[in-house]
């Protein structure tokens, strides 16, 4: 076969293609984030009643109902400043005509608290309670109380609304006490027992939503709020969504509540990291409150352009985020106190003004902000320290370097010990990225010169262990709250970990409640309330302390994972073996900077003028041809040897001193870099003729890095020390454990008994094309777009080529073919979690890997096993990352021969890391993952290579095994026509040959 005629066989898929489907969001949604889509003509019954004219020449007894009418409904419609005149005219009315002013207490009151009068809508309402007792009224009463940091207030009348109502059969009263249990554990921190009763009035609350919509809607966004608060951000996006359909259906597109909800969906949104759609939704939301009558001055609308803002700085766009915060602060002129509340000490705000080089005005801020956190929260708290490091950016930009020195040295350490497992600020995330980043560039900036010695710092190893920190934290971020909910498999650290989270989160709370406090007007603040909230601030972040080391002296594998100790370059050396170099490199907005460790000898760090941008671009270019997702083999794009080669000269050239003799290379290299094998950089650049006799074989001839070394990547420095210090496996573990080719439904459960009895049904089935597993394609669409709308594990596609390599796995490693080999129907989640895996020193699986979001719910990494409606089993046929932390294995080698286990680009890259991460806690030393979608025969041609060069040779690392498994494919004969018998093309291109990369511990022996 010519080389042309090989171009035009097909790639096999692996099911059919589809047309994309629409959006993750509601096309509701999406049309609502294009301007001019949204009606505002559209109207409930209460914009019918609020927007109502007073009657002409009536007196004050049906003016003081006319008002209460339309205050209630402008009450319901989010316009709190129009509510509160209308009810204060009402209560005045209503006095004038000598009318009881009972009816005009309780909305009155709670017009006073929306509008930032707490103190006298609480005592409003407490009068209120003098005339007509009612459930609701206790619990405003206790939000407020709670609001405010006064739980005892709030705990008080909590008891008398049940001593009152506790056995009550009425929905409202049943909901409302419920309401008030809530209210309190939240504010205590306790989200996960409060998200029992959010709960229950959940399932009492469609009994009310036809009287109350409004309040209905409430209900289900505080269930929302809670869900988030844990981490569960997808549930709590299910719940806001419908919340959102919910105030469309009663209040219109065009009200300014719906604009309100839009903007939190939007908002919960940005902590998932899903900055795009988060950013196209806060936009619309502001939207439709501009075109509503709703002030611009309100806190409502100010907070839009925070949470508007805050999304921007996230995606880096600080000039278009000073927009944002410059409108809020012009249409918050008349309203001070406001301001100061929601922006005078907002970081976001602070760090976008550094980066629009307005540094004297964030200096201005940084100044009265780092008080007021110092009086309040003292010195070693996270707010103080995070603003003292973005003074920090500011010293530097100014060039006063050793100040800058000063405060980062301070901040760092209280920074980098703040534990934000399960937390879900993304932007506070992104902000801590930042400014770890400007500690990096400014170290580089001073290494090597005078400052240095007399600083008495050691620039290079202080920049290297920043950067492994930054790492440990999108791991940790990765993993999320799966890290907590997986240690309940240990009672007694289960319960210091929820004692350590509860004390966090209700630090948190307090807080948040003295920021919004000093925020407030003067005569709204209480000095006893918030003298008191700071000595139990402090009281709790003594016990948390406690709780740390506790947990770090009985658990230290748990304290690892959760707070990893970045250690130094010289602590890392002690760990290399003969033979052994590290690189580490990380990329800031501006540099990019390359550590060099040898076994022995001087470590060497490079800073090269590449910034994260540029490097984003190269990497791209060069997955063009690595992921192309092609149809025929001629679709598959020319490897771009010399901008690969450019790279090699860029990373690794400048520091081939220091590696250049070592046989194997362990490289610590996230972000952008963890989506490109560094197998695919030349070491040298050759000019060859892309004529060749067989298709890719021109390949054969590029001097590859993995001709030269062995190649294994490490999730971060500090792993390196913590894989080798574990201790050897137990030598008598039985030596495989395999599990693949998963049923999803039925038909395909038909298909697999068919392919039993009739084995030319399997075969028939790929014909002579070429087959690429991995790409996760449903009857919905791909799961590889980013246009799915919804997906079940029912919808994927089958991948029965994977029990052919399990087969091949564990007839090398002598295994048991009935025992060791799980295929089909009873590859299923519940064999995984029942089977003792704990005595297996290599477990594999072969399967398809998923991300957040690809399947409807899922909001952590999985591997998908057989369908529940094929097996009858419980669960729901994914292995999620956390149910992997729970496993106990003591495995020398996991393989997961499943579709992008390795990425790390775009949404899912810390989400993939984590997956690898997890079965790392669950005790393995090693794992085998792939960066993209492989073809199946070389696929399996590299994994069953690497386990008989180690068979054959059992001195040779897995490594080094794994390095000559590649080196034969590009060498080897190629792809077979099953048709012809004849090669129409070599394995050289790098698509075949480089998909798997090495993670951990990989100089491991057989």
């Amino acid at each position: 076969m010519s080389v042309e005629e090989a171009k035009k066989v097909t790639v096999k898929m692996g099911s059919e293609s589809f047309s994309p489907p629409p959006r993750r969001i509601d096309d509701i949604l999406m049309l609502l984030s294009e301007p001019g889509q949204f009606d505002p003509k559209i109207t409930s019954k209460y914009r019918a009643v609020a927007d109502k004219s007073p009657p002409e020449n009536a007196n004050d007894l049906i003016l003081s109902d006319f008002y209460l009418k339309r205050g209630q409904a402008r009450l319901n419609l989010a316009r709190f400043q129009q509510a509160l005149e209308d009810l204060r005219a009402a209560y005045q009315y209503a006095k004038n005509a000598g009318h009881s002013d009972a009816p005009f207490l309780v909305p009155l009151g709670l017009a006073e608290i929306w509008t930032g009068n707490s103190k006298r809508g609480i005592n409003l309402l407490k009068q209120s309670l003098k005339k007509e007792v009612r459930s609701s009224t206790y619990s405003i009463l206790v939000t407020a109380y709670s609001y405010m940091g006064d739980l005892d207030s709030a705990e008080s009348y909590k008891r008398k609304a049940i001593s009152i109502y506790g056995r009550s059969k009425h929905v409202w009263s049943q909901i409302n006490i419920a309401s008030m249990k809530a209210q309190i554990l939240e504010m205590r921190g306790k989200y996960e027992e409060a998200e029992l009763h959010r709960r229950l009035i959940m399932r009492l609350a469609p009994s009310v939503k036809k009287d109350n919509p409004s309040f209905y809607t409430s209900l289900k966004l505080r269930f929302a709020a809670n869900l988030a608060k844990q981490g569960k951000l997808i549930e709590a996006e299910i719940e806001m969504r419908h919340a959102l359909k919910e105030r469309i259906g009663y209040a219109g597109i065009g009200s300014e509540i719906t604009g309100n909800t839009i903007v939190y969906l939007g908002d919960l949104l940005n902590n998932q990291g899903r900055l795009i759609e988060a950013e196209k939704l806060i936009n619309a939301g502001i939207g439709i409150m501009e075109q509503s009558d709703l002030s611009s001055d309100s806190q409502i609308m100010g907070e839009a352009r925070e949470a508007y803002g805050g999304v921007l700085v996230s995606q880096g766009k600080f000039s278009e985020a000073m927009k944002s915060f410059d409108l809020a602060k012009a249409e918050l002129s008349y309203n001070k106190n406001l301001y100061e509340k929601i922006f005078a000490r907002n970081p976001s705000l602070i760090l976008s003004l550094l980066k629009s080089d307005r540094t004297q005005e964030a200096l201005g801020l940084i100044s009265s902000a780092y008080d007021t956190f110092l009086k309040n929260f003292g010195e070693r708290r996270y707010r103080t320290q995070e603003i003292r490091a973005l003074r920090a950016m500011a010293y530097a930009k100014l060039n006063q370097n050793e100040a800058a020195i000063q405060d980062f040295s301070e901040a760092v350490p209280i920074l980098l010990n703040k534990n934000l497992v399960g937390k879900t600020d993304y932007s506070s995330k992104q902000r801590f990225k930042i400014i770890i980043e400007a500690y990096i560039d400014l170290l580089g900036k001073i290494h090597g010169t005078s400052m240095e010695k007399t600083l008495e710092i050691n620039a290079a190893a202080e920049a290297f262990r920043l950067a492994d920190a930054i790492r440990g934290h999108a791991v940790r971020s990765a993993l999320g709250a799966s890290v907590v909910r997986a240690a309940v498999v240990q009672p007694d650290l289960s319960d210091l970990v929820r004692k350590e989270q509860d004390a966090l989160n209700q630090i948190s709370v307090m807080e948040l409640v003295i920021t919004e406090t000093l925020g407030a007007a003067e005569e709204q603040r209480d000095p006893k309330i918030i003298e008191k909230l700071r000595s139990q601030i402090g009281v709790l972040s003594k016990a948390r302390i406690a709780l740390q080391n506790e947990i770090k002296r009985r658990f230290p594998k748990y304290s690892e994972l959760a707070n990893p100790e970045p250690p130094g370059p010289f602590a890392v050396q002690k760990y290399l073996r003969p033979g052994e170099a590290l690189i580490s490199i990380y990329s800031t907005a501006d540099h990019t900077y390359i550590w060099a460790i040898p076994h022995a000898g001087k470590i060497q760090l490079k800073k090269v003028n590449l910034n994260k941008a540029k490097l984003s671009e190269i990497v791209s270019h060069l997955r063009l041809a690595l992921d192309p997702k092609p149809e025929m083999l001629g679709d598959i794009p020319e490897f771009d040897v010399a901008a690969a080669y450019e790279l090699y000269s860029i990373l690794l050239k400048p520091v081939e001193s220091v590696w250049g003799s070592a046989t194997d290379l362990l490289i610590v290299a996230d972000g952008v870099l963890g989506q490109l094998p560094f197998s695919v950089l030349p070491t040298m650049y050759v000019d060859f003729n892309e004529e060749e006799d067989l298709l890719f074989s021109h390949y054969r001839k590029i001097p590859w890095l993995i001709r030269k070394t062995s190649i294994t990547r490490m999730p971060s420095a500090a792993s390196v020390i913590s894989l080798r210090s574990l201790p050897q496996g137990d030598p008598n573990r039985k030596a495989f454990i395999g599990f693949g080719d998963p049923i999803f439904n039925q038909n395909q459960l038909i298909q697999a008994e068919k392919e039993k009895t009739d084995p030319r049904v399997a075969s028939t089935s790929q014909g002579n094309n070429l087959h690429v597993r991995g790409i996760r394609v449903t009857d919905s669409g791909s799961l590889d777009s980013n246009t799915i709308t919804t997906s079940q594990l029912d919808l994927l596609n089958r991948l029965p080529d994977t029990a052919q390599e399990i087969n091949e796995m564990a007839q090398t490693m002598e295994a048991d073919l009935d025992r060791d080999v799980i295929l089909g129907r009873q590859a299923s989640e519940q064999r995984v979690k029942t089977m003792n895996l704990s005595d297996r020193r290599v477990i594999a699986f072969a399967t398809h890997a998923l991300l957040p979001g690809d399947l409807d719910g899922l909001d952590q990494p999985a591997l998908a096993l057989s369908s529940p409606s094929v097996t009858g089993e419980d669960g729901d046929g994914l292995l999620t990352a956390e149910e992997i932390l729970k496993l106990n294995l003591n495995a020398d080698w996991v393989v997961l021969s499943a579709c992008n286990t390795g990425a790390a680009g775009g949404a899912g890259a810390e989400a993939v890391s984590g997956l690898g991460r997890a079965f790392f806690y669950a005790g393995t030393r090693a794992i085998l993952v792939s960066m993209w979608p492989v073809e199946t025969t070389s696929a399996r041609e590299l994994t069953t290579g690497l386990f008989r060069y180690q068979k054959k040779n059992q001195r040779l690392s897995r490594a080094r095994a794994f390095r000559k498994s590649m080196i034969d494919l590009i060498e080897g004969p190629g792809l077979k026509d099953d048709a012809t018998d004849k090669i129409i093309a070599s394995y050289a291109h790098p698509l075949f040959w480089a998909p798997f990369i090495i993670v951990g511990d990989s100089n491991l022996r057989f």
